[in-house]
């Protein structure tokens, strides 16, 4: 599964703050956030994470779907 969720600045900054995780910036569709690869559960994970107005987005996905994951990413557009 691939996700989306939309969240509060605070929950997106939370969220990733107590893993071991290996953080990179990332542009997507002109947006620049942050990719995080860390485990979780057993399961090697990408999270994304990219402001959004007021809000923040998180993209994730397992490892094991990351070709689709980059592919979904690459396409992606912000309406203005």
């Amino acid at each position: 599964p691939i996700l989306l969720n939309i969240v509060t600045p605070d929950f997106g900054d939370r969220t990733f703050q107590n893993l071991d995780k290996m953080v990179s910036v990332v542009n997507i569709g002109g947006i620049v956030g942050e990719r995080y690869d860390y485990q979780a559960e057993d399961v090697k994970r990408i999270s994304i994470l990219l402001p959004f107005g007021d809000f923040r987005m998180i993209f994730g996905a397992g490892k094991g779907y990351e070709e689709t994951f980059n592919q979904l990413l690459t396409s992606f557009k912000f309406l203005k």
